[in-house]
């Protein structure tokens, strides 16, 4: 996993995403963290649940992701500036766009930003999803 430090990923999960749950997506990150230590894995890896996103741009979800300056920046834009100017991605901002209207917007905080010490889940995350 040294390597691994190498290298930025940005990963993001929906809510409401039946193909890929995102208790899977959970577990993998507390993987990273348990390998790496939370510290060192933030240094290279971020990954954000994203209320009400189904999967792809279906549902009635998210189907935008913004850098945390609330500009209309695409993943790519993030990633590119975490790894050459040193901006990591905190937050974003998950959006529905319809017609060229933004409907709704709403910051995300990446993983781990809120953890309660002593607990493996966001305070968003039901207990009950990680059985």
């Amino acid at each position: 996993m040294a390597g691994y430090l190498a290298y930025h990923a940005l990963a993001f999960s929906g809510s409401a995403d039946p193909c890929v749950p995102f208790p899977d997506a959970l577990g993998y990150c507390n993987r990273v963290a348990e390998r790496l230590g939370r510290e060192r894995a933030a240094e290279c890896f971020r990954w954000f649940l994203l209320p009400g996103k189904d999967h792809g741009a279906q549902g009635r979800g998210s189907n935008c992701i913004w850098n945390n300056a609330g500009e209309r920046a695409g993943l790519l834009t993030i990633i590119r500036r975490w790894r050459e100017d040193g901006i990591a991605p905190d937050t974003l901002t998950a959006a529905r766009v319809t017609d060229g209207e933004t409907v709704f917007a709403r910051e995300v905080k990446a993983y781990a930003a809120d953890l309660v010490p002593g607990k493996s889940a966001p305070p968003v995350c039901g207990e009950a999803y990680l059985k």
